[in-house]
């Protein structure tokens, strides 16, 4: 008997080193708190954005300060606490990376919850990305509204069509009463 504990002692240090280890690689900021949403575990990447302690376990999480920038954070964990509806939205730290903040149920069985759960994970590269192609958008309109062209875009696995002011008058057909089929014709 005792070699049996044993065992599943072992494994299931195991398993919480290969949860740890994924964790780290992955990069994500977590906190998991209880149904009385008092702070249950969390991962040491925690420490870049919260302020808290390894014996802060069992601490009400609303004690937590954070280092996220407009974010109503304990509104959020509540809302989700009662309603069992993850929330998600793109966030900005004091450390002026931006952060995808995920606030989900914790679920012990399919829809047993048995708490909460908040994932950060950092997406700075991507909304640098997302910014830089706005910009480029907005000077492609400046660019056409200066020179007065027009274009068009067609999406080939739906047909619909997108174009830009001027465009109607520009190939003699009204947006509305045509298909790309004889878009493609008119053109």
């Amino acid at each position: 008997m005792n070699a049996e504990y044993q065992s599943k002692i072992s494994e299931l240090s195991e398993l919480n080193a290969d949860m740890e280890n994924f964790m780290a690689a992955s990069k994500l900021i977590s906190i998991f708190l209880d149904t009385n949403l008092h702070i249950r575990k969390f991962m040491q990447s925690a420490k870049q954005l919260f302020n808290i302690l390894d014996h802060d376990i069992g601490r009400p999480f609303e004690h937590l300060s954070h280092r996220l920038q407009s974010v109503d954070l304990l509104s959020m964990v509540k809302q989700v606490a009662d309603t069992g509806l993850p929330i998600s939205i793109d966030v900005k730290g004091e450390d002026l990376n931006w952060y995808l903040l995920r606030v989900l149920p914790y679920k012990f069985n399919h829809n047993v919850h048995g708490g909460v759960i908040i994932v950060l994970h950092e997406i700075s590269e991507l909304k640098a990305s997302q910014e830089h192609i706005a910009r480029a958008n907005q000077r492609k309109m400046i660019a056409q509204k200066m020179t007065n062209s027009t274009y068009w875009e067609m999406n080939l696995s739906d047909g619909s069509i997108k174009w830009s002011e001027g465009a109607e008058d520009l190939f003699a057909v009204e947006k509305a009463l045509i298909n790309h089929n004889d878009f493609l014709n008119t053109i």
